[in-house]
């Protein structure tokens, strides 16, 4: 599947969380700025992955940046 730009289909919460890993932030600093575990952390990214159509983080870093400019004007 070839990764999507559209971050429509994301919740808030989700958003937030890609916006944090296009910024570089590290699981642990994510999960503890959502006060959430690990393992909640990782079901988010999951979902997030499934509705981009990205494989892994690095990748998501990558759409995260190419969405940047979107993310500031909303």
């Amino acid at each position: 599947m070839e990764p999507t730009a559209d971050i429509s289909c994301l919740t808030p919460l989700e958003r937030e969380i890609v916006e944090l890993v296009g910024q570089g932030f590290r699981d642990w600093h994510i999960d503890e700025t959502f006060w959430m575990t690990r393992q909640t952390l990782s079901a988010h990214l999951c979902s997030i992955f499934d509705k981009l159509g990205v494989a892994d983080q690095s990748e998501l870093a990558q759409v995260a940046v190419r969405l940047a400019p979107v993310a500031a004007r909303r």
